[in-house]
Protein backbone atom coordinates (compact mmCIF):
# COMPACT_ATOMS: atom_id res chain seq x y z
CA UNK A 1 0.00 0.00 0.00
CA UNK A 2 2.82 2.40 0.90
CA UNK A 3 4.58 1.65 -2.40
CA UNK A 4 1.34 2.31 -4.28
CA UNK A 5 0.83 5.66 -2.55
CA UNK A 6 4.45 6.59 -3.17
CA UNK A 7 4.14 5.70 -6.85
CA UNK A 8 0.90 7.66 -7.19
CA UNK A 9 2.44 10.63 -5.42
CA UNK A 10 5.49 10.64 -7.67
CA UNK A 11 3.28 10.26 -10.74
CA UNK A 12 1.09 13.17 -9.66
CA UNK A 13 4.11 15.41 -9.03
CA UNK A 14 5.53 14.39 -12.42
CA UNK A 15 2.23 15.21 -14.10
CA UNK A 16 2.08 18.65 -12.46
CA UNK A 17 5.66 19.34 -13.49
CA UNK A 18 4.92 18.36 -17.10
CA UNK A 19 1.81 20.52 -16.99
CA UNK A 20 3.74 23.59 -15.87
CA UNK A 21 6.55 22.99 -18.37
CA UNK A 22 4.01 22.57 -21.18
CA UNK A 23 2.10 25.72 -20.31
CA UNK A 24 5.12 27.92 -19.60
CA UNK A 25 6.64 29.95 -22.45
CA UNK A 26 10.19 31.20 -21.94
CA UNK A 27 11.46 34.42 -23.47
CA UNK A 28 15.07 33.27 -23.12
CA UNK A 29 17.23 33.61 -26.21
CA UNK A 30 18.20 30.34 -27.92
CA UNK A 31 20.41 29.43 -30.87
CA UNK A 32 17.53 29.62 -33.37
CA UNK A 33 16.78 33.16 -32.19
CA UNK A 34 20.40 34.18 -32.72
CA UNK A 35 20.47 32.53 -36.15
CA UNK A 36 17.32 34.29 -37.39
CA UNK A 37 18.29 37.65 -35.89
CA UNK A 38 21.61 37.49 -37.71
CA UNK A 39 19.71 36.99 -40.97
CA UNK A 40 17.77 40.19 -40.28
CA UNK A 41 21.03 42.11 -40.71
CA UNK A 42 20.15 45.04 -38.45
CA UNK A 43 23.41 45.60 -36.54
CA UNK A 44 23.92 48.98 -38.17
CA UNK A 45 20.63 50.32 -36.80
CA UNK A 46 20.55 48.47 -33.48
CA UNK A 47 24.01 48.03 -31.96
CA UNK A 48 24.37 51.61 -30.72
CA UNK A 49 21.25 53.43 -29.57
CA UNK A 50 21.58 56.66 -27.62
CA UNK A 51 18.23 58.32 -28.25
CA UNK A 52 14.52 57.65 -28.59
CA UNK A 53 14.79 58.29 -32.34
CA UNK A 54 17.50 55.64 -32.65
CA UNK A 55 15.34 53.20 -30.69
CA UNK A 56 12.49 53.76 -33.13
CA UNK A 57 14.83 53.28 -36.09
CA UNK A 58 16.01 49.94 -34.72
CA UNK A 59 12.49 48.73 -33.90
CA UNK A 60 11.15 49.65 -37.33
CA UNK A 61 14.13 48.07 -39.08
CA UNK A 62 13.68 44.77 -37.22
CA UNK A 63 9.98 44.78 -38.10
CA UNK A 64 10.59 45.49 -41.79
CA UNK A 65 13.46 43.00 -41.98
CA UNK A 66 11.40 40.09 -40.66
CA UNK A 67 8.60 40.99 -43.08
CA UNK A 68 11.07 40.95 -45.97
CA UNK A 69 12.97 37.88 -44.80
CA UNK A 70 9.97 35.52 -44.83
CA UNK A 71 7.95 35.97 -48.01
CA UNK A 72 4.95 33.70 -47.47
CA UNK A 73 1.98 34.67 -45.34
CA UNK A 74 0.46 31.21 -44.76
CA UNK A 75 0.40 30.06 -41.14
CA UNK A 76 2.49 27.01 -40.21
CA UNK A 77 -0.32 25.45 -38.24
CA UNK A 78 0.07 23.68 -34.88
CA UNK A 79 2.65 21.43 -33.19
CA UNK A 80 5.51 23.71 -34.07
CA UNK A 81 8.00 25.82 -32.13
CA UNK A 82 7.34 29.50 -32.71
CA UNK A 83 10.18 31.40 -34.32
CA UNK A 84 12.33 28.32 -34.97
CA UNK A 85 14.66 27.80 -37.94
CA UNK A 86 11.87 25.85 -39.61
CA UNK A 87 10.25 29.19 -40.44
CA UNK A 88 13.21 30.03 -42.66
CA UNK A 89 13.16 26.63 -44.35
CA UNK A 90 9.49 26.76 -45.28
CA UNK A 91 9.64 30.53 -45.97
CA UNK A 92 6.14 31.22 -44.69
CA UNK A 93 4.79 32.65 -41.46
CA UNK A 94 1.87 34.57 -40.06
CA UNK A 95 1.35 36.72 -36.99
CA UNK A 96 2.27 34.25 -34.25
CA UNK A 97 5.64 33.28 -35.78
CA UNK A 98 6.43 36.82 -36.90
CA UNK A 99 5.72 38.36 -33.50
CA UNK A 100 7.94 35.77 -31.81
CA UNK A 101 10.82 36.52 -34.21
CA UNK A 102 10.37 40.26 -33.65
CA UNK A 103 10.30 39.91 -29.86
CA UNK A 104 13.37 37.70 -29.65
CA UNK A 105 15.35 39.99 -31.98
CA UNK A 106 14.37 43.06 -29.95
CA UNK A 107 15.55 41.32 -26.78
CA UNK A 108 18.89 40.49 -28.37
CA UNK A 109 19.41 44.21 -28.90
CA UNK A 110 18.55 45.06 -25.33
CA UNK A 111 14.83 45.86 -25.34
CA UNK A 112 12.20 44.58 -22.93
CA UNK A 113 9.24 43.06 -24.76
CA UNK A 114 5.86 41.49 -24.11
CA UNK A 115 3.62 39.37 -26.29
CA UNK A 116 0.11 40.64 -27.07
CA UNK A 117 -2.86 38.42 -27.88
CA UNK A 118 -5.93 40.04 -29.44
CA UNK A 119 -9.13 38.05 -29.76
CA UNK A 120 -12.25 39.24 -31.60
CA UNK A 121 -15.05 39.21 -29.08
CA UNK A 122 -18.11 41.05 -30.39
CA UNK A 123 -20.67 38.38 -29.42
CA UNK A 124 -19.49 36.56 -26.29
CA UNK A 125 -17.25 38.98 -24.42
CA UNK A 126 -14.43 37.35 -22.45
CA UNK A 127 -15.93 33.91 -23.08
CA UNK A 128 -14.78 34.17 -26.69
CA UNK A 129 -11.29 33.30 -25.42
CA UNK A 130 -12.63 29.81 -24.69
CA UNK A 131 -14.08 29.27 -28.17
CA UNK A 132 -11.67 27.49 -30.57
CA UNK A 133 -10.85 29.04 -33.96
CA UNK A 134 -12.25 32.49 -33.20
CA UNK A 135 -10.50 35.35 -34.99
CA UNK A 136 -7.30 36.38 -33.23
CA UNK A 137 -4.05 38.21 -33.82
CA UNK A 138 -0.58 38.09 -32.26
CA UNK A 139 1.52 41.23 -31.95
CA UNK A 140 4.25 42.70 -29.77
CA UNK A 141 4.91 45.59 -27.45
CA UNK A 142 8.40 46.90 -26.78
CA UNK A 143 9.51 49.20 -23.97
CA UNK A 144 11.11 52.38 -25.34
CA UNK A 145 12.57 55.25 -23.33
CA UNK A 146 9.16 56.95 -23.64
CA UNK A 147 6.94 53.96 -22.84
CA UNK A 148 5.47 50.81 -24.35
CA UNK A 149 5.13 50.79 -28.14
CA UNK A 150 2.90 48.46 -30.17
CA UNK A 151 4.62 46.69 -33.07
CA UNK A 152 2.47 44.85 -35.58
CA UNK A 153 3.59 41.47 -36.85
CA UNK A 154 1.99 41.31 -40.31
CA UNK A 155 2.04 44.96 -41.37
CA UNK A 156 4.91 47.50 -41.36
CA UNK A 157 3.66 49.90 -38.70
CA UNK A 158 4.40 50.81 -35.10
CA UNK A 159 1.88 52.66 -32.96
CA UNK A 160 3.10 56.25 -32.80
CA UNK A 161 0.65 59.11 -32.35
CA UNK A 162 0.80 62.47 -34.12
CA UNK A 163 3.37 63.69 -31.58
CA UNK A 164 5.58 60.62 -32.15
CA UNK A 165 4.76 59.18 -28.72
CA UNK A 166 4.34 55.42 -28.28
CA UNK A 167 0.93 53.78 -27.88
CA UNK A 168 0.10 50.27 -26.72
CA UNK A 169 -2.39 48.28 -28.77
CA UNK A 170 -4.99 48.84 -26.09
CA UNK A 171 -4.56 52.60 -26.24
CA UNK A 172 -4.19 52.88 -30.03
CA UNK A 173 -7.30 50.83 -30.76
CA UNK A 174 -9.46 52.67 -28.24
CA UNK A 175 -8.30 56.17 -29.23
CA UNK A 176 -8.26 55.55 -33.00
CA UNK A 177 -4.52 55.98 -33.60
CA UNK A 178 -4.38 52.53 -35.20
CA UNK A 179 -6.84 53.63 -37.90
CA UNK A 180 -4.09 55.79 -39.40
CA UNK A 181 -1.97 52.69 -39.97
CA UNK A 182 -4.19 49.72 -40.75
CA UNK A 183 -7.49 48.85 -42.40
CA UNK A 184 -7.38 45.28 -41.09
CA UNK A 185 -10.85 44.16 -40.03
CA UNK A 186 -9.87 42.84 -36.60
CA UNK A 187 -8.91 46.33 -35.47
CA UNK A 188 -12.43 47.56 -36.24
CA UNK A 189 -14.20 45.18 -33.84
CA UNK A 190 -14.31 44.80 -30.06
CA UNK A 191 -11.53 42.49 -28.91
CA UNK A 192 -9.98 41.08 -25.80
CA UNK A 193 -6.46 42.34 -25.06
CA UNK A 194 -4.22 39.86 -23.19
CA UNK A 195 -0.52 40.19 -22.42
CA UNK A 196 1.60 37.05 -22.16
CA UNK A 197 -0.81 34.60 -23.84
CA UNK A 198 0.78 32.79 -26.80
CA UNK A 199 -1.87 30.19 -27.58
CA UNK A 200 -5.15 28.82 -26.29
CA UNK A 201 -4.50 25.31 -27.62
CA UNK A 202 -1.12 24.18 -26.29
CA UNK A 203 0.46 23.44 -29.67
CA UNK A 204 3.00 26.22 -30.30
CA UNK A 205 5.83 25.14 -27.99
CA UNK A 206 7.25 21.76 -27.03
CA UNK A 207 6.47 19.81 -24.93
CA UNK A 208 2.85 20.04 -26.06
CA UNK A 209 -0.22 19.69 -23.87
CA UNK A 210 -3.19 20.09 -26.23
CA UNK A 211 -6.15 22.26 -25.20
CA UNK A 212 -4.29 24.12 -22.46
CA UNK A 213 -3.04 27.69 -22.92
CA UNK A 214 0.61 28.54 -23.38
CA UNK A 215 1.66 31.62 -21.42
CA UNK A 216 4.67 33.45 -20.11
CA UNK A 217 3.82 33.22 -16.43
CA UNK A 218 5.59 36.44 -15.43
CA UNK A 219 4.01 38.64 -18.12
CA UNK A 220 0.60 37.02 -17.93
CA UNK A 221 0.08 37.20 -14.17
CA UNK A 222 1.78 40.57 -13.83
CA UNK A 223 -0.76 41.94 -16.31
CA UNK A 224 -3.70 39.77 -15.28
CA UNK A 225 -5.78 42.77 -14.22
CA UNK A 226 -4.95 44.58 -17.47
CA UNK A 227 -6.93 42.03 -19.48
CA UNK A 228 -9.83 43.93 -20.97
CA UNK A 229 -12.21 44.27 -23.88
CA UNK A 230 -11.23 47.13 -26.16
CA UNK A 231 -13.94 48.97 -28.04
CA UNK A 232 -12.43 50.46 -31.20
CA UNK A 233 -12.65 54.12 -32.07
CA UNK A 234 -13.79 55.28 -35.50
CA UNK A 235 -11.65 58.41 -35.29
CA UNK A 236 -9.08 58.82 -38.04
CA UNK A 237 -6.02 60.80 -36.97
Amino acid sequence: MKKTKFFLGISFIGFLYYLLISMGVSKSINEDDKYITKLLNVDKECLKMNSYEQELKCIKTIQESQLNLIKGGVCRGKYINLGSKEVIKVNTACCFDRSRITEQALQIYGFKVRHVFLNETSKRGYFNLLIPNTISHAASEVLTSKGWLGVDSNEPFVLLDENNYPNTFEKAISNGVINSYSKTAIYKKPMTYVIGLYSRHGAFFEPYFPYLPEINFYDFFRNLFNIRIINPSNNIN
